[in-house]
């Protein structure tokens, strides 16, 4: 698990390809949904439900930090924005997950997530193996991205660098910001890589830890998800005329991911150019 978070070279094949069964099976669920090959994608909006379902079944132990589980979700109305343009551009959007706490309310997304079969595990497969790109937090979903090889838009991310940083080059990152609370501003992308050399994120599983750092962790603006959505599938297409900000740029050889061949997204970098300073 180590070296798929820190070398770049692993992952660049499917870690379980489709048989030909496979591809048929998956043909006829894609029909069946109204899906073509490669004009969707795929999103997750987190939310503290799939844990507290899981605990039900598992036991307490399951759940973590109240903040830290609260620090990692994406509201599902900030992901609506992004699933509108993308339909200009020819592109349904697909929402998966399970247990989510409610239903799209808007016509032109599939929901995926509300309507899937608890026993339908093959179905996530298709739709992720056949996606043009998957769009969400760093949640345990997004994974499945990287064992089919999809290009990745991780919006959201949180505790960044720490875990989970995309190491592709077709990947877009957006951390969230986090705010000194006694200090009255964000801490700059230095300061938050920074946070890597002096403790483990685990520590952030502490309640009384979390607070001990004086930080509120902001959601990502559903124009800052559209800048990098934009961004990845222009990329994608071969059509990016923007500059380029590697996620290498501003990581160190101690944080976990310096070897990343990913890319922060430029509208975020841009509208936060008081988190960007050195």
């Amino acid at each position: 698990m180590n070296d798929l978070h820190t070398d770049p070279d692993i992952g660049e094949n499917v870690a379980f390809p489709f048989t030909s069964r496979d591809k048929s099976l998956a043909n006829e669920f894609l029909a069946s949904e109204g899906l073509q090959k490669y004009e969707f994608l795929c999103f997750h909006d987190r939310t503290d439900n799939y844990k507290l379902v899981q605990s039900e079944i598992v036991g307490s132990k399951y759940l973590v930090s109240e903040h830290f589980e609260q620090a990692r979700n994406t509201s599902l109305e900030l992901l609506y924005p992004c699933a509108e343009l993308m339909l200009t551009k020819g592109m349904q959007s697909v929402r998966m997950g399970a247990c989510p706490d409610q239903p799209v309310t808007i016509g032109y997304i599939n929901d995926y997530a509300s309507n899937r079969s608890n026993q339908d595990d093959f179905s996530d497969l298709a739709l992720m193996n056949y996606c043009k790109f998957f769009v969400g937090p760093n949640s345990g979903l997004w994974l499945f991205a990287r064992t089919f090889n999809r290009p990745t838009c991780l919006v959201n991310v949180f505790p960044w660098p720490w875990i989970n940083v995309p190491m592709a080059r077709d990947s877009v990152v957006v951390p969230k910001k986090l705010w000194h609370t006694s200090e009255k501003r964000y801490l700059t992308i230095k300061e938050m890589t920074e946070m890597e050399t002096r403790f483990s994120w685990k520590r952030l599983y502490d309640n009384s830890f979390f607070k001990s750092l004086s930080v509120e962790v902001i959601e990502n603006s559903a124009e800052e998800i559209c800048g990098a959505v934009t961004e990845l599938n222009d990329r994608l297409d071969g059509n990016w005329a923007g500059p380029d900000y590697r996620v290498a740029d501003f990581l160190t050889e101690q944080n976990m991911g310096h070897r990343s061949k990913a890319y922060i997204s430029a509208f975020f970098v841009e509208q936060n150019k008081d988190v960007f300073t050195h």
